[in-house]
């Protein structure tokens, strides 16, 4: 059986035309509240997100990825989200080393929720190929720089905060944005995650915002572009604008309603 686990976290958009420096700034930053954070190395993340030609996975709110990171490839599912105190999100997680066995428990997973898929055949070097062989759609490309940071009391690891430069890439545009991640890494101090989203929140407002999913914002993004109405809201290095979020969050609106 594959390993199911659970992850809750926080995600916080750098809603300034100075982003950059923002995200300078807090990578900068040694503690919050009575928490240290601790610099690990840099990631480089490359996820590209399927579903069905029906998207079938996007109308039962779950994601399917293949994420490359420093190299190696990982195969991702993401159930539902639950919302929880202080705009945190709750979901179920499976995510393996990519393999065939892998894939296989995964579609098993698909399977038990009546997503029928075809049974993985031929050459697996190529995860993208193999997914496409299923006849999975790409729906989504995105590559991230990541930073890092163990959140830390007593020297045991209670969340892992991630600042994320981020590039949605799509067929003649991209677009980009800087974001902060914080999950939770254990059960014991169930409150970490509120006191240090609150703890940025404070040093940052009001340019720290809670903000959707990565795969909800390039969907939102995809359809503004697709729209015309968000091309002239980039800057010059194509990071969404203060007015772009402005967009954004109405989009987000009016979908929810």
């Amino acid at each position: 059986m594959p390993k199911k686990t659970y992850e809750t976290e926080t995600a916080l958009v750098i809603r300034s035309d100075d982003a950059k420096q923002v995200a300078k700034k807090i990578a900068t930053l040694k503690s919050i509240d009575e928490y240290r954070l601790v610099p690990e190395r840099v990631q480089y993340i490359h996820d590209v997100l399927f579903d069905t030609p029906a998207r079938t996975l996007s109308a039962r709110k779950m994601a399917l990825r293949i994420r490359r990171i420093n190299g190696k490839y990982l195969i991702t599912l993401k159930g539902p989200s639950q919302a929880r105190a202080g705009g945190a999100n709750k979901r179920l997680e499976i995510e393996l080393p990519w393999s065939r066995q892998s894939l296989k428990k995964v579609l098993g997973e698909l399977g038990k929720k009546k997503i029928k898929t075809d049974k993985p055949t031929g050459d697996f070097t190529d995860p993208i190929k193999a997914m496409a062989r299923l006849g999975f759609e790409i729906v989504q490309d995105r590559k991230t720089k990541r930073l890092v940071r163990k959140v830390e009391l007593a020297k045991q690891v209670y969340a892992e905060l991630a600042i994320d430069s981020v590039t949605f890439r799509f067929s003649d545009q991209v677009v980009r944005l800087r974001e902060i991640e914080i999950e939770s890494k254990s059960q014991e101090q169930p409150g970490t995650l509120e006191r240090v989203v609150n703890g940025l929140k404070k040093a940052f407002q009001p340019i720290l915002q809670t903000w959707e999913s990565k795969l909800q914002t390039g969907k939102a993004i995809q359809e503004l572009l697709r729209r015309g109405t968000l091309q002239e809201h980039l800057d010059d290095d194509d990071q969404l604008t203060d007015r772009a979020f402005n967009l954004l969050r109405a989009y987000f609106k009016q979908e929810g309603d």
